[in-house]
């Protein structure tokens, strides 16, 4: 975290945004994945966004150091450690990149046309570098030979070079799409961002339709909403206030106009789920965040549960507890089907917002009951269906 964007700029590569988070976020990212132990951060001064990500690292366990001078390096590194190099500026996919570190040691490179098109440098006529290496420690006592204003990221490259270690090209297809970029300008990180925000949201083919309509809103708001900060949260906080007044409507008798609310409730809540994924990356150490998502996925449930309850009274006669027998059950099958994303079919079976579309219409038309009974009846063979395809 030393160089600029620009001369006139004090900006450093490493803090320019992509996707509301400072470069050097994702990065870390990177190192998380890739199990170390040890983060040596290279830094001008003590920044905002270094003590930012000292706190998270820290917080995922790993001990974290900074150092001001390249010789500094070497007192941190043993020669029994491996030191994995990220490239000032590097930007890519955190389990690809712990997919190649577990190669083992080598300089990771790309075709030369490719790597000088996209601004890393050549280490041969055929090769450039990926911005990535894994190297013994002990290589690292060579940087006392060193200038002390040299780049280390590049030095360590000639020394591994040097060394003999193995060139390891990067797959193709880590470097298709935002996979794999040196970013070094504000520009080119907004250039690649919705590209960067596509590829991590879910497959559009395998989601209801109301996440499709989730998915095609966090594509286009969504870089404006990460940017302003806590987009995960207001989209949160839409949901459940879209869920008070959906209950509020149900409360005056208009049950038709409440399950639309929480059709819409559904679609602020499958963007909560996306942008989180994009503001936090899951990681073991940082999984407990989810938390609060969770328990509001599962109160709007229990909002559409309300819901079914007061359109449909129960016949005379007929105990609390079992007029909300059929319409829970019915939830959770939905959850069950929910859990068989990799068919499409049922995957549109357990999107709320199709379900709660259905029952407004249903409660326009005055058969919520029937419906309710006869969709707990068709759900528990959509399972029993799949249930006997898989053990076939």
């Amino acid at each position: 975290m030393t160089e600029s964007v620009e001369a006139a700029l004090p900006l450093r590569r490493g803090f320019v945004r992509l996707g509301g988070r400072p470069l050097v976020q994702h990065q870390l990212d990177m190192a998380i994945a890739a199990h170390c132990e040890r983060l040596i951060c290279l830094v001008r001064a003590l920044e905002p966004e270094v003590i930012a990500l000292q706190h998270r690292a820290e917080a995922a366990g790993i001990q974290f150091n900074t150092v001001t001078a390249t010789r500094d390096l070497s007192a941190l590194v043993s020669a029994q450690d491996d030191l994995i190099v990220i490239y000032e500026g590097l930007l890519a996919d955190p389990a690809v990149v712990a997919e190649l570190i577990e190669l083992g040691s080598g300089v990771f490179v790309q075709p030369v046309e490719i790597g000088l098109a996209a601004g890393f440098e050549r280490v041969d006529i055929n090769h450039a570098t990926a911005g990535l290496l894994r190297i013994p420690g002990r290589l690292v006592e060579t940087l006392m030979q060193m200038p002390p204003d040299c780049d280390v990221a590049s030095t360590l490259t000639r020394i591994a070079l040097q060394a003999r270690l193995e060139l390891r090209e990067i797959p193709a297809a880590a470097r298709s799409g935002p996979g794999w970029h040196l970013i070094t300008s504000e520009n080119q990180a907004h250039a690649i961002e919705p590209d960067w925000i596509a590829s991590k949201l879910a497959d559009s083919r395998r989601i209801g339709p109301g996440q499709r309509i989730a998915r095609a809103g966090v594509s286009v708001f969504g870089a404006p909403l990460l940017h302003a900060g806590n987009a995960s949260a207001t989209s949160l906080t839409v949901t459940l206030v879209l869920l008070v007044v959906a209950l509020a409507v149900a409360w005056f008798g208009f049950a038709t106009g409440a399950f639309v609310l929480c059709a819409l409730a559904w679609v602020t809540l499958c963007s909560a789920a996306m942008l989180r994924r994009l503001e936090r990356p899951a990681s073991i150490a940082e999984s407990p965040r989810y938390g609060g998502l969770t328990a509001i996925d599962w109160a709007f449930d229990a909002v559409v549960v309300l819901l079914i309850h007061w359109a449909a009274p129960p016949v005379a006669g007929t105990g609390r507890i079992e007029a909300l027998a059929l319409p829970v059950t019915m939830m959770l099958l939905l959850r069950i089907c929910g859990q068989h994303q990799s068919m499409s079919a049922v995957a549109s079976l357990a999107d709320r917002s199709l379900l709660c579309l259905l029952l407004a219409a249903c409660a326009l038309m005055g058969i919520l009951e029937w419906t309710v009974a006869l969709g707990v009846v068709a759900l528990a063979g959509v399972i029993l269906a799949i249930s006997s395809n898989r053990s076939g």
